[in-house]
């Protein structure tokens, strides 16, 4: 069983339907059967001539133990489909659910996917291989415990609040409620930032818990004020009903509640493209030339951070397994609510 790439029609990376296609085409050739589980039918590889079996569902732990159970494949390929077939796999492996089912994870097994996602893990991996380590703090999440900044996150800001100014014509000129949708699986220091800047009304947080009336409430006072619109930008990572996407429930529950014609746009890998800005830019030299200071010490085993402004370092065990999340006394998010935008 293969776990397809998802919805790439909305702005998710292409190459994994491209790479995901070969890869069940190249299992049929060697006269395996083939079943595919894709969320978007709009990708090659939910083709019917692709694969034997091909399930359109939204991709979650709970819908592939059930394909699981009526399909009974001898082994589920999980590394076709991104981080998200990769969180899934790993989340069947450790429940157990594949191994009371006979299944094989392949392509890489639990423990390879858990050094190279885990820092720690893959540091001590490396020495033990003799390979030394120095991390330096790439993610457009910015969630790296231990480091003020992390690099690509100020151009994912800048293209996500580029994006959302650009919807404001449109929601006003059709008095819609417009729902964006941004990256942050468990952080939402991308819609904070990007929703701050683009002039959001609404901005649901994963970390901040929401309470959907105080949403519709804050869209209908906006219409009380002549203000017949609304811009509501909503971290992917948000929680929702299971085997629905955040920004399609916000979305539908807002149309349904209050009346008010809603739109979605998820702008997905968008965010993770095109040419850095000159911050970013600025800040990877500084990171760039502060590791290279590292290893010329031979001070391994250490990441490079951003604390008080300036470039310091800090070993990798105190950065493992630890988020940095926007904690409800973010100084944005307070004076956000001073402002009278509503947080759920």
């Amino acid at each position: 069983m293969v776990i397809g790439s998802g919805p790439i029609v909305i702005g998710q990376a292409a190459e994994f339907d491209y790479a995901g296609t070969q890869a069940c085409r190249s299992l049929k050739e060697e006269g395996l059967e083939v079943v595919l589980v894709n969320s978007n039918p709009a990708t090659i590889m939910t083709d019917k001539d692709i694969a034997d079996e091909v399930y359109i569902e939204p991709l979650t732990a709970r819908v592939l133990e059930k394909i699981i159970e009526k399909e009974k494949p001898d082994g589920l390929l999980p590394n076709m489909g991104g981080q998200a077939g990769l969180n899934l796999g790993m989340e069947l492996s450790e429940s157990g659910f594949l191994d009371r089912h006979g299944v094989r994870l392949l392509g890489a097994n639990a423990l390879t996917i858990k050094k190279a996602e885990d820092r720690l893990l893959f540091k001590e991996t490396m020495e033990k291989h003799g390979l030394n380590v120095i991390g330096v703090p790439k993610t457009i999440d910015n969630d790296i415990w231990g480091t003020e900044e992390t690099f690509g996150f100020d151009t994912a800001v800048s293209i996500a609040t580029d994006a959302i100014d650009r919807l404001h014509s449109t929601a006003s000129s059709h008095n819609r409620a417009m729902v964006i949708e941004v990256m942050g699986h468990k952080a939402g220091w991308l819609a904070l930032h990007s929703g701050m800047a683009s002039g959001g009304d609404v901005i649901l947080l994963p970390e901040i818990p929401y309470d959907l009336n105080n949403v519709y409430k804050a869209i209908a006072a906006r219409a009380e004020r002549g203000k017949k619109y609304s811009i509501i930008v909503v971290g992917e990572g948000v929680p929702v009903p299971e085997g629905a996407t955040a920004g399609t429930y916000i979305t539908r529950m807002i149309e349904q509640n209050t009346g008010v014609e809603s739109r979605l746009t998820v702008l997905g890998y968008t965010q993770r493209g095109g040419s850095p800005t000159a911050y970013d830019r600025n800040l990877s030299t500084r990171i760039g030339a502060k590791a290279a200071e590292l290893i010329s010490k031979g001070e391994f085993g250490r990441m490079v951070c951003i604390k008080d402004g300036k470039t310091d370092s800090q070993p990798l065990s105190e950065v493992a397994g630890r988020l940095k999340l926007v904690m409800p006394d973010n100084e944005l998010l307070i004076r956000g609510r001073q402002m009278g935008l509503c947080f759920g």
